[in-house]
């Protein structure tokens, strides 16, 4: 008699930790839409507020070698590594992927996927620089 609880307790919690793990999984990747900059604001603003936002944010940046107007950015959590660049000029600000590392990153019939918590700091990062291009214009 005792067997039975305690198989249906097992097999309770092997199917509520394989549903967990099955919503960790990559989901679609979402990049923001590019970031209006302020009228007039100086490129060496916009980059300011750029990098001032990375730093919140714990993201590391370079300049990008190859093209004036981008900084790529690396955010390392834990074990997780995601790397992204950041274009500005002609008014905006835009970010595209270039990498990543334990985030589950993979192209299923087009469409980029990658663990939910990237898109959460991708997304979490456009806000703070939204709200950085707006302080700082004004100042």
């Amino acid at each position: 008699m005792k067997i039975f609880p305690r198989l249906f307790l097992l097999l309770a919690l092997t199917f509520s930790l394989g549903t967990a793990h099955a919503a960790r999984g990559a989901k679609p990747m979402v990049i923001p839409t590019p970031i209006a900059v302020p009228e007039k604001m100086a490129e060496k603003s916009v980059a300011k507020a750029i990098q001032s936002s990375l730093l919140g944010r714990g993201w590391s940046w370079t300049k990008a070698d190859e093209q004036p107007g981008a900084i790529d950015a690396t955010l390392n959590v834990r074990q997780h590594m995601l790397k992204m660049r950041i274009t500005y000029g002609g008014g905006i600000v835009s970010m595209s992927y270039l990498d990543s590392a334990v985030l589950q990153y993979e192209v299923d019939e087009g469409v980029p996927k990658i663990h939910p918590n990237a898109s959460k700091w991708i997304d979490l990062l456009a806000q703070d620089i939204r709200t950085n291009l707006a302080r700082d214009q004004l100042q």
